[in-house]
């Protein structure tokens, strides 16, 4: 039986992250029904770029939410450009590891209002229809456990119907 496999693994360029997907690279070299969904959250929109301070005119107020849009919009793109070498080292490492380069994604997601960082990877997996999501964890101290929350636990409680793995570093 030849079951398709799509991975939904979360990057943001840390140790962590690489981690996962040379762990991704490892486990699934030379499975022929692989797809992997690279997906990379952008930081939170500027608060400067959220609102601006209102106008005197229906006029003003209108030209200003157009320009603030346009500022919102290129700040976007811009957060898009800069994570490309992300995708880039990701995708190499995975090639590196065997996995055919046509099964690779790449989504970028703003995160919009108070959407948490794991409903974003849940929600994305879902909408691209993967049935693992795949994510790094560093450890730390028993102290420092007290006072970090971990983006996997969050997964699990939410990720119901996926397999979770966690790579720890």
């Amino acid at each position: 039986m030849n079951e398709r496999c799509s991975l939904l693994v979360a990057i943001d360029g840390s140790p962590a992250a690489e981690e996962a997907i040379r762990y991704v690279g490892t486990m699934m070299a030379g499975k022929p029904s692989v797809e992997v969904h690279l997906l990379h959250v952008l930081p939170p929109v500027p608060p400067q770029l959220r609102e601006h301070g209102g106008a005197r005119s229906a006029a003003e107020e209108d030209a200003l939410s157009a320009q603030l849009k346009v500022d919102r919009d290129d700040w976007a793109r811009e957060q898009i450009n800069l994570s490309q070498p992300l995708f880039e080292e990701a995708e190499y490492i995975l090639a590196e590891a065997g996995l055919a380069t046509r099964t690779f994604e790449e989504e970028c997601r703003l995160p919009t209002g108070t959407e948490q960082l794991s409903e974003i990877c849940v929600k994305a997996a879902r909408s691209a229809g993967c049935n693992t999501i795949v994510v790094g964890r560093k450890s730390f101290s028993w102290l420092g456990e007290l006072w970090h929350q971990h983006l996997c636990h969050e997964i699990v409680r939410r990720g119901e119907g996926f397999a979770v793995w966690v790579v720890c570093t």
